[in-house]
């Protein structure tokens, strides 16, 4: 069984986008793109840029974003707290996954192939963990709202029914 400990070699398995759902950089920033136009956020105005030198991306974003809520007129200091927060976020965030980002990595997922190869029909059932016939799109759009809906608070009943207005 590929399960079974063979050495004290531990198994690495990777849940990764593979030949089997090849999903890459730029597919998943097409998707963003997209999905920034269909659920716009309320009080952004703003698109995707993509800035590769991390100096120059750190300079920009800080300077733009600390911009921008110095010039936020007639808001409240309760927006602004609420804004700067949210900066705040986006700034640990890009830090914290910078590094893996903008550096290519190479997986396998060869482990996960056998483990699935090994587990019978009811069990395949259910822990549905195979990726042939992911559908990435549908994936990303949930990704996407939930993180409009828990890290920007957007209300996404109000986005969708905009989105059915420009139709």
């Amino acid at each position: 069984n590929c399960c079974r400990r063979r050495s004290e070699k531990t198994l690495i398995y990777n849940y990764i986008s593979s030949n089997d759902a090849p999903l890459t950089w730029d597919k998943y920033l097409d998707a963003a793109q997209k999905f920034s136009e269909k659920y716009q956020l309320k009080h952004s105005s703003r698109t995707i840029t993509l800035i590769k030198n991390n100096i120059l991306f750190n300079f920009c974003s800080r300077l733009a974003h600390t911009l921008s809520v110095a010039l936020v007129n007639g808001t409240n200091d309760i927006d602004k707290q609420r804004i700067r927060r949210i900066y705040n976020k986006f700034h640990h965030t890009m830090n914290t996954i910078g590094y893996w980002g903008v550096n290519e990595w190479t997986y396998t997922n060869d482990n996960v192939h056998a483990m699935w190869y090994n587990l019978d029909k009811r069990d395949k059932r259910l822990f549905n963990f195979d990726m042939q016939g992911f559908n990435w799109p549908n994936y990303l759009d949930g990704h996407c709202k939930g993180i409009l809906t828990y890290l920007f608070k957007e209300d996404l009943n109000i986005l969708e029914v905009k989105n059915r207005a420009k139709i």
